[in-house]
This record gives C-alpha cells, structure tokens and sequence, in this order.
C-alpha cells in the first residue's frame, strides 16, 4: 500500500494482519486486565485494614441522616473498582494511541502501529472513534464482524479504523537495520559497484543466509562467487568461498549501479561517502524534536524542516535509482518516523479553526437535531405502544417483572429501595453502565442505523411495560417519584446518543455526493462531539440516583425540581447554545 506525500514522495506501508492484529489485542487485554486485578487486590485488602466498625463514625458525619448507616465505609471501595474498571476498559487504548505514538504494549510486541490514512499520528477524535465502535467489531463472538470488514478492505480495516480514517500497520521504522550499511569511500576508497540486480541478489542473501539450509546456503554461496567475481577489480579479488566472509567484505566496499530506465539515460551521480554521515546527521535532528525535555529555538525547527526535505530528496532518488536496496529501505524508515514528528496530528487541507469544546457540542446538535428528535420520537412511540399492550393482554407484565419482584411488590415493597445501604456502588454502577449504552448507541450507528434504533426502542418499551405492569400494584407512583429526579437527564441523553447513531446510520444510506467513506467520517466526527458531552452529563445523573432517587425522606418536590432543572439545563444548553454558535459564526463572517 503507497501514499503520496506532498513533498512527491511515495511511501510504502504494509497493513497489519487479522492473525496479528488479534494476537497485539489478546496481549493487551492480559495486560490491562492483569493490572486492573491486582490493584483491585490491593485496594480490597487495604480496605479491610483501613476500615474497621469505628471509621462509620467519621463517614456518619459526612453522610445526611437519610442515607441509612448500613453504608459500610468499605463499600466506596467496590465503588471505586467500578468505576476504575469502566476507565480501564475505555482509556487504556486511548491512552497508547496518543501518548505513545499509536503504540500500545501488545502492539509493540508485535511490530504494529496505528497511524492515520496519510501515515501521521492520529488525532484524540480518531483514537476515540475507533474505540468506541470496537464494540461492533468484537461481535459476534471473536471479532466476526472486524474480520469480514478486514477481509473486505484493501486496507485491511475494520469498522472503527474506516470511521475514524485509521490504519494499523507494521511498524518498519522501528525495525532494525538487519545489515549495517558503510560507505565504499569510508573503507578503501573504491569505486567498485555492481548491477543493481547482482547487488539485490548479494543484499537478500546476506540478510537470510542465516534462515537457509546448509546445503541451500552452500549452492546459493557459490552461485554469487560465480557471477560477482568477473565483475570486481583485482583488489577485490576472492580470498576464500569457504563461508560468507569474502561476501560480506564485498557488500562493505561495493555500491550498486543506478537502474537505468533507457539506453541514454542521464547518469545522476550519488555521493555515497557522504550519504551516511547525512542520515546520521539527520536521526540526530530527528531525535531532537522528539525529546520533550529538548527545547528548540526557529533556528533549530528551521534546520530539522531542511533536513527532513532533505531526507525526502534522497528517498526519491533511492527509490527511483537503487529501489529495494537496504540503504532505499532504511531512509524510506526514517522519513516514515520523521514525517510524524514533523507534521503531528495535522489535519488535511486547510486548518479548521480551534473551537472550545462546549461550543462544539451545541453546534454538533445544530447539525443532527432531526436525528435526535427522530430518536426520542422512536422512544416515547415504544413506550405508548407497549404500554398498551401489556394493558390489552396484562400476562405480557411477567415479560417485565419476575415472581420475586411480584411478591415484593404484593407487600409493598419497590426494588429500588435495595440501593439504599449501597449509594457508592450503584450510583457508580449505573453511571458506568448507562455510559456504556451511549457509546453504544452511537457505534451501532455503523449497521445503517438498524442496531441503534433498538436501544431508544428496548429503553421506551422497558419504561411503558414496567410501569404499566405496577399499576395493579398500586407502585408506579413510586417507582415515578424514583424516577423523575434522574430520569429526565438519564433519557435525554441515552436519546440523543441514539440520534448520534442514526446520523451515522444515514451518511453510510444516503451519502450525498460524497463516497460512503467519506461521509461515514465526516458525520462521525460531528456526532462525536455531541456524544462525549452527553456521555459526562450521565456522571451527574448517575450521581443523583444513587445518592437522591432512593430516599424516600427526601420530599417529591425537591426531587421534581431536580429532576426537571438537570433535563431542561441539558436541552437548554443544546438549543440555545447551538443558536449562539450559528449567530456568532454569522456576525464572525
């Protein structure tokens, strides 16, 4: 696979493997799993010594009157581990992917590398993009879906590596050198050199002889001593053909000869004693700017730009005129490595200008507010319908509420006073969770839209039959006076993550006049935004269900303007925030 970069150059990478790729996850996967158990360990057993009967004293005064003292001080420990594990599983390839070039552990064990299409490193929106509809490619079992799409591709990408205009390669210019190289003038001053073909031929096999069979070895020798022997100078004449020595004393003082393309081709002439000190001189500059420690002056930065256009120079010429040589593949490593330093995470064409995050969001909704409001359509139909239709046939409500829930509920009890005792646990538990169905939402966007529309569907059918099926127990105003202090926030924001999914789902059905590719990127970054803030508005949200929603001590009232101030300031801030960015963009213009 080549790219052309704007300096004219080609560059070549080579994608990686499903077989690869999954051994790279596997070994992350034990990493961060590995790591997240033993700090769980630890933590567990540091509780045990921390927290004794006397600690409840300090957390009783901390904690309001009407949240029972059953909290164990212990439980914000499995609190913690919730929410520790939610970050691990969504953050440790993030990480990797921005802070270290695109290299994760298991990637680095296996010679790979995330890049973005034009071989930069990708952007914090890209690695999020691709990570979050992982979720998609990991089905059904073992990645089925990311195999297909793998095979599919002529990049060999999976479906978060085409939303986000991704690449995994193996990662040449981290390999080392297998043969070292050393200017003919540095050694004897000789100007030998030979067909680049006999050259190719002598290269290949000083780099495998090791991997032939020694009698393969043997014959392959002989054969080189055979033709490369007429074509060498009395000085270089054959000292011994018992090993690979004398060949390898050959490769040292010789240079190939440029590969002519017509009889009467010009002859460019290529110094090459002073090719290496160049390289050397520029793995230095190269090295500089990517020392965080180092700092470096316009002179500096000038000098390291001249030495990266430079480089490019030489990888054309090598390319054209020495082609698969060991010198060609070592500077087309380097300017792989070079070229993301110098140019960053940059974006195509002209630089879009910087906008403030809480902009982006408002504007992102601006742009799909039809999709979102198509998804809480879809959610509150759901709901009505189901509705009526565990009121139509009432034995559809053991769809919605077990036996056990049922007595329970026969005595008055709801299951939401369980989380009474366990705020800590299930505010983080269902923070996390509902988190999750977000980002979900938005990845099953990538199936046209299909696999999104189930979650505001499953969300309103599960609200309208479970409250329909506690009427005949006289409980839904219970489980409404539960609800309302989170539910309008929690709801909002799981429907406009929909409405994120199906604008995806639309781009890749109706792209317009741009190719699917192109507009499946381009809405998923839009989308994105809208996303990430609506998923921080569940950490609130979460917060009040745990710690407000289950007590009954606090009055309906207090829970009714909380509710509804949270859900009003989240449609408030997309309506009016989007309408302040569209004035200000126009009064800017």
């Amino acid at each position: 696979m080549r790219i052309l970069l704007p300096e004219q150059v080609e560059i070549e990478f080579k994608p990686a493997s499903f077989g690869s790729r999954s051994l790279a996850y596997m070994l992350d996967f034990l990493i961060r799993w590995g790591t997240f158990a033993l700090i769980a360990l630890a933590l567990i057993i540091l509780s045990a010594y921390l927290f004794g009967e006397s600690s409840g004293e300090v957390v009783d005064k901390v904690i309001p009157n009407f949240i029972k003292r059953s909290e164990h001080p212990g439980m914000w420990i499995f609190a913690l581990l919730a929410i520790l594990y939610f970050f691990v599983e969504w953050s440790y390839p993030i990480y990797f992917e921005l802070f270290h070039d695109g290299v994760t552990p298991g990637k680095h064990a296996f010679g790979l590398r995330v890049v973005d299409e034009r071989g930069l490193s990708i952007s914090a929106r890209a690695s999020i993009i691709r990570n979050i509809i992982v979720v998609v490619d990991q089905l059904p079992l073992f990645g089925l879906v990311g195999l297909v799409s793998m095979l599919a591709s002529a990049r060999s990408q999976r479906l978060g590596d085409l939303a986000a205009s991704t690449l995994v390669v193996h990662d040449q210019s981290e390999e080392d050198p297998i043969l070292e190289f050393s200017p003919p003038a540095a050694n004897q001053g000789t100007q030998s050199s030979l067909p680049i073909e006999v050259y190719a031929v002598l290269e290949s096999y000083l780099k495998r002889a090791r991997e032939l069979t020694p009698h393969a070895q043997e014959a392959t020798r002989q054969a080189l001593v055979r033709s490369i022997t007429p074509l060498l100078p009395p000085s270089l004449k054959i000292t011994s053909c018992a090993d690979d020595q004398w060949l390898s004393e050959v490769y040292r003082c010789v240079h190939p000869q440029q590969k002519r393309y017509t009889a009467a081709h010009a002859d460019y002439s290529l110094n090459w004693g002073t090719l290496g000190p160049e390289l050397h001189h520029a793995t230095q500059d190269f090295a500089q700017l990517k020392s965080k420690q180092t700092r470096l002056y316009a002179g500096q930065l000038r000098e390291i730009a001249e030495s990266y256009q430079k480089l490019c120079q030489r990888h054309a010429y090598l390319s054209t005129f020495y082609p698969k040589t060991e010198i060609q593949q070592r500077v087309a490593r380097l300017v792989l490595s070079a070229r993301r330093l110098v140019y960053g995470t940059r974006l195509s064409g002209m630089q879009e200008p910087r906008v403030p995050f809480w902009q982006r969001a408002p504007r992102a909704f601006e742009a799909l507010r039809s999709y979102c409001v198509f998804s809480v359509l879809v959610g509150v139909l759901s709901g009505v319908l189901t509705s009526l239709m565990v009121q139509i046939n009432p034995h559809l409500s053991w769809s919605f509420i077990s036996e056990e829930v049922a007595a329970e509920l026969a005595k008055g009890h709801l299951w939401t006073e369980q989380i009474q005792g366990i705020s800590s646990l299930a505010s983080s538990q269902i923070m996390t969770n509902n988190i999750s169905v977000s980002f979900a939402a938005f990845a099953f966007g990538i199936t046209g839209g299909i696999g999104t529309l189930l979650v505001p569907i499953s969300n309103g059918a599960h609200l309208g039959g479970i409250f329909t099926a506690l009427v005949p127990y006289h409980m839904a105003g219970s489980l409404f006076e539960f609800v309302i202090a989170h539910g309008f926030l929690e709801l909002s924001v799981i429907f406009v993550a929909g409405g994120c999914g199906l604008a995806i789902g639309d781009a890749l059905l109706r792209p317009g006049f741009s190719t699917r590719k192109e507009a499946l990127q381009q809405r998923a970054r839009t989308a994105l935004d809208l996303l990430i803030f609506s998923a921080l508005c569940l950490i609130p949200a979460g917060i009040v269900e745990g710690f407000v929603s289950p007590y009954q001590q606090i009055p309906f009232v207090v829970k009714l303007i909380l509710g509804l101030s949270l859900g009003t300031g989240y449609w408030w801030f997309l309506i009016r925030g989007g309408k302040h960015v569209s004035a200000h963009k126009v009064t800017a213009q």
